[in-house]
């Protein structure tokens, strides 16, 4: 089903793919890497409902980009230095 999402999206123009995955979901942090996304970013304190949590934004490259050129693109998803 990834795969396809892939393809659509690629035919829609899109370059990345983008998703924030909830660190400590362990199925979700050993998967999307399988899947060749990368993480950018750590952001802790994020709500969700009544929980707080510390989430990392991960992306991938649709048609050959370097990390570098997404961070460029999109400033928001850049590292913050401690």
């Amino acid at each position: 089903m990834h795969a396809d999402l892939e393809v659509w999206a690629v035919t829609q123009g899109a370059e990345w793919l983008r998703l924030t995955v909830v660190v400590g979901n362990r199925k979700a942090e050993r998967l999307w890497p399988k899947l060749g996304y990368v993480p950018v970013r750590i952001r802790e304190g994020i709500r969700m409902g009544r929980q707080l949590n510390t989430v990392s934004t991960q992306v991938k490259a649709l048609v050959g980009g370097q990390v570098d050129d997404y961070l460029i693109r999109v400033p928001r998803d850049r590292p913050v230095a401690p």
